[in-house]
Order: C-alpha cells, then sequence, then structure tokens
C-alpha cells in the first residue's frame, strides 16, 4: 500500500527466517521500480530460491510492528505497533 512518499508491506506468516521481510521487501522494490514483473516475483517465492530474488533490503525504514499468536496460547492482549503512518 503506498502512502504518500511511504509504501507499506505487510508480511504475514507463521514463521520468519533470517532476513526474510527485508529479502521480500527488496524484490518488492524491484517490481515497484518497473525492473521486474509481479510474475517474476511470484515465481521467485513460489521456488523458494533465495539466489533468484532481489538484494536484500536495507533495515532502515523496515518496523516489526505487531507479532500475533494463535488463540491457544493465553497471551494478554497487546496495542498494535507502533503508528509510524497517520
Amino acid at each position: 500500500v503506498r502512502q504518500g512518499d511511504l509504501m507499506i508491506i505487510d508480511i504475514i506468516a507463521n514463521a520468519f527466517v533470517y532476513h526474510m521481510a527485508r529479502n521480500i521487501a527488496g524484490s518488492l522494490i524491484l517490481v515497484g521500480a518497473g525492473r521486474k514483473t509481479p510474475d517474476w516475483f511470484e515465481s521467485i517465492f513460489e521456488k523458494g530460491d533465495r539466489t533468484l530474488a532481489g538484494p536484500t533490503a536495507a533495515a532502515d525504514g523496515l518496523y516489526l510492528a505487531n507479532v500475533g499468536y494463535p488463540d491457544e496460547f493465553p497471551l494478554p492482549e497487546s496495542p498494535d505497533g507502533p503508528r509510524l503512518i497517520g
């Protein structure tokens, strides 16, 4: 989602590996810049081969906003992540 000069990427998964969100963001940046197609992104994502993907995005500007857990874990409710976007 684009909000002015900002791009918001929500990544939801049941687990993450090291740099996963940054790797996904780096590939999506190439698509957004018109250097790669959405079909390219879908293809590399399905193949699960990191060597085919775009560069790892810089950590600057990437924020963990929320962590969710299944209802079976009786954890207290936490407030939503930081309100960086108005």
